[in-house]
C-alpha cells in the first residue's frame, strides 16, 4: 500500500499519531528552561492532522495525549529510582494539554478546509502552535510552578514559524505527489475508455452493414411473397408458403428495428461531445502498445513492443485508427507462440500516411495468401479448438478502402508477417 492510499484511511492515521508522536516526542531540546520543550511531535502531528476527516480530528486530540501522557510515565517509572505518580502526573500533564489545545483549535478553525491553500494553512498553523505552547506554559505554571521567561513568547514564535512551514513544505510535496498519481490513474481510465470507444466504432460499422444486409433481405422476402402468391399452386400450398414468406419478412423488420436502435446508441455514445475523436497519432500508437502488453501478458506472452513514429502533431481520427491498428497488433501477438517481438513504424508526406506492423510470428503460409482477407476465413483457433470469425482483416480491408486508404503483407525478414497500411491524410485529419 503506498503512502497517498496509506493516508486515506482514518484508523490508520490516528493509530500513527499514537505510535509515532509520543516516540518523535523524546527526540526534543530546551531552548527555554528544564519544564518546556520542543520536539518533533508537534511536526508529525500537524502533518497528520492534516489528513483526518474534520470529525475525528478531536477523536485523534484525545488519544494522542493519553498516549503521550502514559508514554512518558512508563519511561519515568522505568527511568526514576523513586517514582512518584502524582509528581510525575502533574510534570506530563502540561504536554498532554498542548496536543489536546491543538486538535481543538484545529477542529474550531476548520483548518482541513484550506488543504488547497497552503500559505493559509503555514499561517493558521503558527497560530495553532503559539496557543498550544502558551497553553502548556501556562499548564506549567499552576500545576508545577514554572516561571516564563520574558523572551519566550518571541522564541515560541520563531520556533512556530519554522515548525510550520516545514510541515507545509513536505504536506506540498505530498500534494503535488498526489495529484501525479491521480493524473495518471486518470490517463489510464481515459485510455482504456478510448479503447472501449474504438471497439464500440468498429461494432457500429457491423451493425450498419446489417442493417443494408436486412433491408436487402426484408425486400426480397416480400417480393417472395408476392411471387408465391400470385404462383400457379395449389390455393392451400399456396396459402401456407406466402404465410411463411410473410411471417419471415415480419421477423426480419423486427431484427431491423432492433438494430437501428443498437445504432442509434452506440452512433450517441462515440459522437459524444465528451470525448475526442481526434488526437495526435503519437499518442494513439502508446495507447495501443500499452494495451496490447496487458493482452500479451493475459495470453502468457512475452513479447517485446518497438515503436518508431516520424509524425507531426497532427490530430488524426481516433476511433478508426485505433480499432485498425488495435486489430492487426492483436493479430501479431495471437500469432507468436511464445516470445517475439512486435514493431510498429509509421511515417507520412504531405498527402499521405504510412504505418507497418512487423511480427516475429509463425507467418501465414503461401497457399494462404489470397484468403486471408475474405469474410469467415480465419487460422486462428482457441482451446477447444473453435475457429475465430474470422471478420478482422476483412473488415480492415473493406474499411480502409473506404476511406482510400489499402493494405497489404509480405513475409518479414524475421519469418513473421508485415502488414502495410496507406492512408490518405486528408480524410483522417481534422478540419
Amino acid at each position: 500500500m503506498n503512502l497517498h492510499k496509506l493516508l486515506q484511511s482514518n484508523t490508520l492515521i490516528i493509530l500513527l499519531m499514537v505510535i509515532m508522536v509520543p516516540i518523535a516526542g523524546e527526540f526534543k531540546f530546551f531552548p527555554l528552561n528544564d519544564q518546556f520543550r520542543v520536539s518533533f511531535g508537534p511536526t508529525i502531528f500537524f502533518f497528520l492532522l492534516l489528513f483526518l476527516r474534520q470529525n475525528k480530528i478531536l477523536l485523534a486530540g484525545l488519544m494522542t495525549s493519553a498516549a503521550i501522557g502514559l508514554f512518558r510515565l512508563i519511561l519515568d517509572w522505568f527511568q526514576l529510582d523513586s517514582f512518584v505518580f502524582a509528581e510525575a502526573f502533574a510534570k506530563r500533564l502540561p504536554a498532554c494539554f498542548y496536543y489536546f489545545t491543538y486538535a481543538l483549535f484545529f477542529y474550531l478553525l476548520k483548518v482541513k478546509k484550506l488543504q488547497h491553500q497552503v500559505w493559509m494553512i503555514g499561517l493558521f498553523g503558527i497560530c495553532l502552535e503559539l496557543i498550544s505552547q502558551v497553553a502548556e506554559l501556562t499548564v506549567q505554571y499552576y500545576m508545577v510552578g514554572a516561571k516564563i521567561a520574558g523572551g519566550s513568547i518571541f522564541q515560541i514564535s520563531i520556533i512556530a514559524i519554522f515548525r510550520s512551514f516545514f510541515v507545509v513544505s513536505f504536506y506540498s510535496m505530498f500534494v503535488i505527489h498526489e495529484a501525479r498519481v491521480r493524473e495518471e490513474e486518470i490517463k489510464s481510465k481515459n485510455d482504456h475508455l478510448l479503447l472501449l470507444l474504438s471497439n464500440l466504432y468498429e461494432e457500429s460499422i457491423h451493425v450498419k452493414k446489417t442493417l443494408k444486409n436486412v433491408e436487402i433481405i426484408t425486400k426480397e422476402s416480400y417480393e417472395l411473397y408476392r411471387s408465391l402468391k400470385k404462383g400457379k399452386v395449389s390455393e392451400e400450398e399456396a396459402k401456407k408458403l406466402s404465410y411463411t414468406a410473410l411471417k419471415i419478412a415480419g421477423d426480419i423488420h423486427d431484427i431491423k428495428k432492433d438494430n437501428q436502435r443498437i445504432y442509434a446508441g452506440i452512433s450517441k455514445l462515440i459522437t459524444s461531445e465528451k470525448f475526442s475523436e481526434y488526437m495526435q497519432l503519437q499518442d494513439l500508437l502508446h495507447i495501443i502498445i500499452n494495451s496490447n502488453k496487458k493482452y500479451a501478458d493475459s495470453l502468457g506472452k512475452k513479447i517485446a513492443f518497438t515503436l518508431k513514429a516520424e509524425v507531426s502533431d497532427d490530430l488524426y481520427e481516433a476511433y478508426f485508427l485505433l480499432s485498425i491498428i488495435n486489430n492487426l497488433v492483436a493479430n501479431s501477438i495471437e500469432a507468436i507462440e511464445q516470445i517475439g517481438e512486435i514493431a510498429i513504424y509509421a511515417h507520412e508526406t504531405k498527402e499521405r500516411l504510412y504505418m507497418e506492423v512487423i511480427d516475429t510470428g509463425v507467418g501465414i503460409e503461401a497457399k494462404y495468401q489470397e484468403m486471408i482477407y475474405k469474410p469467415g476465413f480465419s487460422l486462428k483457433f482457441n482451446g477447444e479448438g473453435i475457429s475465430s470469425t474470422g471478420i478482422g482483416l476483412s473488415y480492415s480491408k473493406e474499411m480502409l478502402a473506404g476511406y482510400g486508404g489499402s493494405i497489404a503483407h509480405e513475409a518479414a525478414p524475421n519469418g513473421g508477417t508485415k502488414f502495410m497500411i496507406e492512408l490518405p491524410k486528408e480524410r483522417l485529419m481534422k478540419e
